[in-house]
Formats: structure tokens, C-alpha cells, sequence
């Protein structure tokens, strides 16, 4: 099963440009790579430029060779053609696909303000019909990160009391 996202560029006519991503786009893992990996346009830009997207950041090929480096795993790495949306702005980026896209990340390129601004969708499955999305936080440390921070505070003598009290 997968948490499929969305990765938006604001341009300078407030129009957005956008790809899909399908593996792992919960916050804390794609929201984490996202931050810490792609912090100016250029490489936002890039990013997009590849088109949609199975991995951000895959350790196999297609063929599942293991590679020692990861890489962006594009679909057009396997020949298909899947270039960036173009929305013509907030609304119709955040709308789009709402059935499918869970989370939406928009890089805030042409304001002051250089940063990620992450969505979490919301459906009425009762009405059947999209509901307006949330903003939700982008933590600094991925979920595996976090686990082995914490197992090597263990190791060194902190229990769960003290890590609690560091972590809330």
C-alpha cells in the first residue's frame, strides 16, 4: 500500500506546477526528504522537470538492481511519459486527484519566503465529496530517524522517563 503525495512549485504568476509521487509521502518520511534535500527553486524545479515519480529517494532501479547510491525512481526511467500538472492555482493543485492524493507539498519558490507547506487531504466518504485540506507539520527527523535516536539514548543509560520528558 502506498501514501501517495503530490510535489508543487509556486511560480511567479501564482500558477502551480506539480508531480505525483507514490511511495512513502507521509510527512515524516517525504516531508523530512523534501526539507532537508530540495531548499531552492533550481532543485525543486528539477525535481519537477523529471516528472511523476515512484521514489524520492530509491536505493533499486526498475529491474531492482540495488544500487549504492540512491536516486529519484521516475517513471519515465521505465519509459512512460508522465510530465508535471500545471494548475493554475492553490485550489485546483490542492483538488486535484483528491481520491488518490493524500498529502500535498507546495515549495513556496516565488515568495520571500523559501519553504515546503505540506496538505493532508480530507474526504466525506459518507457524501462522497472532497473537503477543504489541512496544513500539517513537516517534523525534522524521519520515524527510523527518531527510533534510533531514541534506542541509543537507551544504550546509554536514558530510560524511557528521561526520553519521554526530552521528546514529550
Amino acid at each position: 500500500m502506498s501514501t501517495r503525495s503530490r510535489i508543487g512549485i509556486l511560480n511567479s504568476d501564482c500558477s502551480i506546477d506539480s508531480v505525483y509521487h507514490h511511495f512513502d509521502g507521509y510527512p515524516e518520511w517525504l516531508g523530512v526528504k523534501l526539507k532537508r534535500n530540495y531548499k531552492t527553486s533550481a532543485k525543486v524545479r528539477a525535481l519537477i522537470e523529471g516528472g511523476d515519480i515512484s521514489c524520492i529517494e530509491s536505493y533499486s532501479d526498475w529491474s531492482r538492481n540495488k544500487l549504492e547510491k540512491p536516486i529519484v525512481l521516475t517513471y519515465a526511467m521505465r519509459g512512460e511519459k508522465c510530465k508535471a500538472a500545471h494548475h493554475e492555482d492553490l485550489k485546483s493543485f490542492l483538488m486535484y486527484d483528491t481520491c488518490q492524493t493524500e498529502f500535498s507539498y507546495l515549495w513556496n519558490g516565488s515568495l520571500s519566503i523559501l519553504e515546503w507547506t505540506c496538505w493532508k487531504a480530507n474526504y466525506d466518504y459518507e457524501w462522497m465529496i472532497p473537503k477543504p485540506p489541512e496544513v500539517v507539520a513537516i517534523p525534522s527527523q524521519t520515524i527510523e530517524e527518531k527510533e534510533a535516536e531514541k534506542k541509543a539514548m537507551q544504550a546509554i543509560g536514558l530510560g524511557p522517563k528521561s526520553i519521554q520528558a526530552i521528546y514529550g
